[in-house]
């Protein structure tokens, strides 16, 4: 079930992180943050902003000068006059008696107790451990985003709360874990991860009981081939990863002249699939490592392959993770390496 309201915080999470901000004109939007908040608002979550701002007790600026660039936030937004429902700035300094900074639970108490909601319908999205130690706090649910100047796994982990909130490296990804089915007509980019951040999305599809099917090559030229063992891929289960060989690994497999296009565009290409929910590039040229701290519950590989002819270090990965196997249909004639040849002929 995804959530039902978003507590978002501000610096480092919707913005880019400038101390003590002051200046609208120094507010910038994170990549993805709009997308991902209308993705959000059409899938039906209420939207509430809160920020903890110990710059006015400090005496560097005032209220006004908060709620300034609030108010330019909301014109890159571009979501409408009142995207947030609410906003709480809390502006002591920290060890000052304060009623909500956070890790007060005081406004998402009012949150709940107003708009008549249960904390598990609640989710807090931020950069700094506060952020998920208010969710503890006041019992939601919470989502790290290390798109902050500080590492928030090393703050989490100090805090006694590594393993107990996932991180992502962007709020598209955050809201892609949060919003499976919107996401799936948002930006491509919200679909390619990094490996740590997929561990997070592992974990909860574990826990959601969903089934995990991995599979990976170099996909430099897509054709029928590729789409139609992909679809077969996804079939088989509920969250297709697809593992994307890095420019340099293409190029210890198949020589000099490959990969046709860069890494980041294949994986990009891969993540506008219908059937694709996760990407990501791996420096390879194998995956033991990657099978290893994935464990999907299947893996796939094209039937030109047999359990004797997989990469030794990938088949010892998959069988010592307990991993099912799959060598699914070949489909003859369709191969990068033969289209490229085809083109370079003239033909």
């Amino acid at each position: 079930m995804h959530p039902a309201a978003l507590i978002l915080d501000r610096d480092g999470t919707l913005i880019e992180h400038v101390p003590y901000l002051r200046e609208p004109a120094e507010v910038r939007l994170l990549p993805g943050v709009r997308e991902a908040l209308q993705t959000a608002r059409a899938a039906g979550a209420r939207l509430f902003l809160h920020s903890n701002q110990s710059g006015i007790g400090r005496g560097y600026f005032d209220l006004g000068a908060v709620e300034a660039c609030n108010q330019r936030l909301i014109e890159l937004l571009d979501l409408g006059p009142r995207p947030f429902e609410r906003i709480c700035i809390a502006p002591e300094e920290p060890g000052e008696p304060s009623a909500y900074r956070k890790p007060s639970p005081r406004f998402a108490q009012e949150i709940m107790r107003d708009f008549s909601l249960q904390a598990a319908q609640l989710c807090y999205l931020g950069d700094r451990g506060s952020d998920l130690a208010t969710a503890r706090a006041a019992g939601t649910r919470g989502v790290g985003i290390a798109s902050g100047l500080d590492d928030l796994r090393a703050e989490l982990h100090a805090l006694g709360l590594a393993g107990q909130f996932p991180v992502f490296d962007s709020i598209g990804a955050a809201i892609r874990y949060l919003f499976p089915q919107a996401m799936r007509h948002a930006d491509p980019l919200t679909h390619v991860f990094s490996l740590e951040s997929l561990l997070d999305l592992r974990a909860q599809a574990a826990a959601e009981g969903r089934r995990v099917v991995l599979t990976n090559g170099c996909f430099d030229l897509l054709h029928r081939g590729h789409l139609t063992y992909l679809q077969q891929s996804a079939a088989l289960g509920d969250l297709l990863i697809v593992a994307v060989n890095s420019d340099a690994s293409v190029r210890a497999l198949k020589g000099e002249g490959r990969p046709l296009n860069n890494e980041h565009d294949r994986a990009y290409a891969l993540a506008c699939l219908r059937c694709v929910d996760a990407t990501f590039i791996f420096p390879g040229p194998r995956l033991a490592d990657e099978i290893t701290a994935l464990k999907p519950d299947i893996y796939t590989k094209a039937g030109d392959y047999t359990l004797d002819t997989l990469d030794a270090s990938e088949r010892a990965a998959l069988l010592a993770a307990g991993v099912e196997i799959r060598f699914l249909p070949f489909v003859a004639g369709h191969s990068t390496t033969a289209h490229v040849e085809r083109l370079r002929d003239g033909l």
